[in-house]
């Protein structure tokens, strides 16, 4: 086999995986009692979603509640917009998220 060949074959490949682990995020964090609309449904980020080393490049912003670390008293969390549910849930951070960006 040629080079390009097998580039082409690896990069598919990558993308195949990166397409399943996102269907499968979704999947898993669907929220319970939402009758079908999740657009102010709160998602938590489950442990499956924290085990992933890489998320696909896909803009779909979400809203997650980012705990603060303080040093003296323990602080409210913050709101920050994330690309996409992966990567806000990768964060150790993030204690769950809605979908659409934060509001200012």
């Amino acid at each position: 086999m040629n080079k390009p060949f097998v580039f082409l074959l690896a990069i598919l490949a990558v993308a195949a995986v990166a397409a399943v682990f996102l269907f499968l995020n979704n999947q898993a964090a669907s929220p319970a009692g939402t009758n079908g609309d999740e657009s102010s449904a709160e998602f938590k980020c489950l442990p499956e979603q924290r085990q992933g080393e890489v998320c696909i490049e896909l803009y779909d912003p979400v809203c997650a509640k980012v705990n603060v670390q303080c040093i003296k008293d323990p602080c409210p969390p913050i709101r920050q917009t994330f690309p996409n549910s992966c990567q806000a849930c990768i964060n150790p951070l993030v204690e769950s998220y809605v979908k659409g960006e934060c509001e200012e």
